[in-house]
């Protein structure tokens, strides 16, 4: 029965999901994996199978389910605006480093800026893995710290055998 429930909150979660109008798209447009709805596809399909292998892998009660998507989807939106600042402030620096001359307050700035944004991020888990500290037992605040780590490798290994890169790593 609770298989059963987990399955179904699982599947609205996947219609919900799905359920976005698909772009227009010309036949003969190649794939847009930079940016774009592709791309945007491509990120949902992997958040669904996180979904997936997160309530099979914490064994989540429905009850629980219910409780922890929503904390977790915020936490996940959170720490995807921080990376995304993160980003823009290595791709500033970057630039900053290669010109000619350093502009040494403006690169003193942009660390500094790194640094707030790295503890803004720790703080974000830590508020995080406190909010869920008595949803879930033991077992599974551990099972779920391995799965962070391991569907973050996975991911990693499916993109990089599909660019014909390295095989996949072992675990």
């Amino acid at each position: 029965m609770k298989i059963r429930l987990s399955i179904l909150i699982f599947a609205v979660f996947a219609i919900a999901v799905l359920a976005q109008p698909a772009p227009h798209m010309p036949p003969d447009a190649p794939p847009q994996w930079e940016d774009g709805p592709d791309r945007d596809k491509l990120r949902e399909r992997i958040e669904m199978i996180k979904m997936w292998k997160l309530v099979e892998m914490l064994a989540l009660t429905p009850e629980q389910s219910i409780i922890f998507f929503p904390i977790y989807n915020a936490n996940e939106r959170e720490r995807e605006e921080l990376r995304q600042i993160q980003r823009e402030l290595f791709e500033q620096l970057e630039r900053e480093v290669a010109a000619p001359k350093l502009n040494e307050k403006t690169a003193e700035r942009l660390t500094d800026s790194l640094i707030v944004i790295r503890n803004s991020i720790c703080r974000s888990e830590t508020e995080f893995y406190s909010q869920i500290s008595t949803l879930l037992d033991v077992r599974q605040k551990a099972m779920f710290a391995l799965f962070e780590k391991r569907f973050a490798e996975e991911v990693r290994n499916i993109i990089e055998a599909g660019k014909g890169g390295k095989p996949p790593r072992p675990r």
